[in-house]
Formats: C-alpha cells, sequence, structure tokens
C-alpha cells in the first residue's frame, strides 16, 4: 500500500511542480476574443526582436576587438623583423685619414634587415598580457549587460503598448454601458420620475471616462510609434502574452539564487578592474627594472651596384635607467592611487549590489501581495456592479451608484493591469541583476 502512496505522490509532484518553483501571469483576462500566447512564443518573440536591432549587431561586431588587442599582447613574446633602406649622399666633408674611411668615393645606398628578441623586460610582457586576458572578461561581460538591458528594453516597450491597448479596450466597453444609463435616465427624465441631478451626476461620470480615453489615444500614439520603431511591425492587440515569474513561488515566496555567490555584472566587471590596477603597478615598476635581448643585423652595402659587401652582426642588449629626476617614483605613486581609488570603487559597486537587489526583492514580495488584495477587490466590484445592474428596475433603482462602481471599476482595472506588468518587469530586473536574464530567454553571446 505504501508503494502505491509513494507512486501517487511523485506523479502529483511531477504534474504540479513546476507550479511550486514558478508564478505565471497569464494576461488572458482582458478580453474574450483575444488569444493567448505561451511563455515560451512570447520569449521567442522578444529574442528574436532583440536579436534584430542594431544595437546588438553592434556587440556582436564589438566582440572580436578585445580577442585582437588580446593577440597583440601575446605578440610581444615572438622576435622583431625590421627593415630599412639608407641612402646616404655626400655634400661636404673634411677628412683627415682617407684610408680608414669605408668606400669614401662613394655615396651609399644600402639594406639593413634586423632581427630583435627580448629575452628580459621587467616582466611587462606577462603583465600586459594578463591585463589584456582581464579585458577579454571585461568586454565580455559588457556585452552580456548590454544586451541584458536590450531584453529589459524590449519588454518595457511591449508591455507600454500593450497596457494602453488593452485600457482603451475596457475604457471602450465600459463606457457603452454608461452611455445606456444615459439613455435610460433620459427616458425618466422625460417621464418625470427621475430629477435632472441625476441625469447631470451621469454625464460627468461619462465625461471622465471621455477623458481618461483621451488620454490614452495620445499616449498609443507615443506608444505605437516606439514600439514600430523596436520591433519593426504595427502592434496588433490580437493576443495576450503568459509569462512567467523566476524569483517568486506561488506562496509570494522569494526563490533561492540560482547562483547563490551571484554578483552583477557592474561588480564582476568592478573586480577584473580593480585587478587590473594592480597590475599596472607591476607594469609601471618593470618599466625601471633592466632590459635585455638579442640583436641580429644583416647589412647589404650598395646593394644597387653589387652584392659583394656585406656585414652580418649580432650580440647581447641591455639597458637600465639610471636616473630620471623622480619620474618612476611618481608614476609609481600614481599607479598605486589610481589602484586604491578603484579599490573604493569597487566597495561601494558591491554596497549598491546589494541595496538594489534587495530593494527588489523587497518590491516584488509587495506587488505580488498587493496584486491579491487588489484582485479580490476587483471580484467584489464586478459582484456590485452585477447586483446594481439586476436591480434596476422600480424602486431599487440606482443609475449614479451603479456609475459610481462602472467608475471604480475601471479604476481598479488599470491598477491590477498596472501592478501586473509591474510585477512581471520588476522580477525582469532582479534577474537582470543577478546577471541571470539571458539564460532565461536562452540568449547565448
Amino acid at each position: 500500500m505504501n508503494f502505491f502512496l509513494k507512486i501517487r505522490f511523485l506523479f502529483i509532484l511531477i504534474i504540479i511542480g513546476p507550479r511550486l518553483f514558478s508564478n505565471e501571469i497569464a494576461f488572458n483576462n482582458y478580453g474574450d476574443d483575444l488569444s493567448l500566447r505561451n511563455n515560451e512564443e512570447f520569449r521567442e518573440f522578444i529574442t528574436q526582436a532583440v536579436i534584430n536591432q542594431p544595437d546588438f549587431k553592434e556587440i556582436i561586431a564589438m566582440k572580436s576587438k578585445y580577442n585582437f588587442d588580446y593577440r597583440v599582447s601575446r605578440a610581444d613574446r615572438f622576435p622583431t623583423i625590421s627593415s630599412s633602406i639608407i641612402n646616404e649622399n655626400y655634400f661636404d666633408r673634411k677628412i683627415s685619414e682617407v684610408d680608414s674611411i669605408r668606400k669614401i668615393q662613394d655615396d651609399s645606398l644600402d639594406a639593413v634587415v634586423e632581427i630583435s628578441q627580448q629575452l628580459y623586460a621587467g616582466n611587462r610582457i606577462n603583465n600586459k598580457i594578463l591585463n589584456a586576458k582581464r579585458q577579454i572578461e571585461i568586454g565580455n561581460l559588457e556585452l552580456e549587460e548590454r544586451t541584458s538591458e536590450l531584453l529589459l528594453k524590449a519588454n518595457q516597450i511591449y508591455f507600454d503598448t500593450f497596457k494602453f491597448y488593452v485600457i482603451k479596450k475596457y475604457l471602450n466597453d465600459q463606457a457603452v454601458k454608461l452611455e445606456k444609463l444615459l439613455e435610460m435616465s433620459d427616458k425618466r427624465l422625460k417621464a418625470g420620475i427621475s430629477q435632472p441631478a441625476e441625469r447631470a451626476l451621469l454625464q460627468i461620470k461619462y465625461n471622465e471616462i471621455l477623458i481618461t480615453r483621451a488620454s490614452i489615444n495620445s499616449e498609443i500614439i507615443s506608444a505605437r510609434e516606439t514600439y514600430f520603431r523596436f520591433f519593426d511591425e504595427e502592434f496588433a492587440l490580437e493576443m495576450v502574452p503568459t509569462v512567467l515569474l523566476s524569483n517568486l513561488d506561488t506562496n509570494n515566496n522569494l526563490l533561492n539564487d540560482k547562483n547563490i555567490n551571484s554578483l552583477s555584472y557592474g561588480v564582476q566587471i568592478s573586480n577584473i578592474v580593480f585587478d587590473q590596477s594592480k597590475t599596472e603597478i607591476n607594469i609601471v615598476k618593470g618599466e625601471y627594472r633592466p632590459e635585455f635581448g638579442l640583436n641580429v643585423k644583416y647589412i647589404q652595402y650598395d646593394f644597387d651596384r653589387d652584392f659583394d659587401e656585406f656585414d652580418v652582426r649580432g650580440g647581447i642588449y641591455f639597458q637600465m635607467p639610471i636616473f630620471d629626476f623622480g619620474r618612476r617614483g611618481n608614476k609609481i605613486n600614481s599607479a598605486r592611487a589610481n589602484s586604491s581609488q578603484l579599490s573604493w570603487e569597487n566597495q561601494s559597486e558591491k554596497r549598491d549590489f546589494l541595496i538594489e537587489k534587495k530593494s527588489l526583492e523587497g518590491k516584488l514580495v509587495a506587488l505580488n501581495l498587493m496584486l491579491d488584495e487588489l484582485k479580490n477587490t476587483q471580484i467584489n466590484t464586478k459582484k456590485q456592479q452585477n447586483i446594481l445592474s439586476q436591480r434596476m428596475t422600480g424602486s431599487e433603482y440606482n443609475s449614479v451608484a451603479l456609475a459610481d462602481v462602472i467608475v471604480q471599476d475601471i479604476n481598479l482595472f488599470v491598477e491590477v493591469l498596472d501592478t501586473e506588468i509591474n510585477l512581471y518587469l520588476t522580477d525582469l530586473q532582479l534577474s537582470h541583476v543577478k546577471t541571470e536574464l539571458l539564460s532565461r530567454f536562452k540568449l547565448a553571446l
């Protein structure tokens, strides 16, 4: 018996398990005539819009720059081969010992090929390569951050436009109800069974809806243009999205971080920049350490006439600064001061990350709780509206009370819609701060 109970329990977990770890917002209560777009379809729609943006293509184009910079730093380890042509014409001279001068009777046109291999340069090369590698990491983080911000922007633009269209649609439906009340009030007024004050109050309520609708229409013009420029298509309220919250469960509890040590892009970049600054101190110190290497030079004399005379020279070169009037100390101190500044900047970045993360988590829970309360109030308001609508006969007729409830219902509708959208966008913002938004939209760079 226990075996079958365990199997049943496991089956229930498989069926309803996902609901325990994600909270769904289905915008399907904003019109029965609208079809539903599931979360996967909506995710692909947003991702495709981001991929088509010139900003995203610019980000991809920039990605190779950091790799080339890294290769430049690595190339400093290899020999340098250079060539030159030296053309010297004698205009005037005074020489006492003629026999000691090579080819004194000629001008010269010489060719030089030189190979230099640096063996030690104060460890500057290794440190520069290390910082170039870190710069690739910074570049990748910057690219991910900008792409994540594009995802936020795409969602914001979509829901700004979606919101105004939905509100306008609802306002039109509710305005029809008030128009019917006005018609009924006119008939009752002509029949002498109602007062002009009642008709005036109804007109005031109706005018409020008309003013709100006019304001929404002006918002739609701006939102529609922004939407078209970003998504490259006209917005049409034909389907509503279903979205998932990744940071809340169905009991209004915050889910544990997928990566408990997750840090924002800003903190990660700041950590690397601080490490670069410490390495930069060593690079500056390396400029004042000994430097030596190998050098081989081939000289072909008068190659325009013959190839009979040439030199092959080589050896070890060594150089070391001895006195530079305080430049060394000042450059090192400057690098140390810059590193100290970046250290404090790094601490500030970590502090701001924790503040923003906790603030968004608190806002997310508060919005979810507020949404539950608003929906309960909305349900009660609709019940009152139905009750008053059914009693609009005889002595129980009260058109002003019904108009008040209709206006109240509109306000609640707007507030619920705003709260749902704000809840979803806040959840996205939290995922962005925790650097989880790209994986959430399955977008890899």
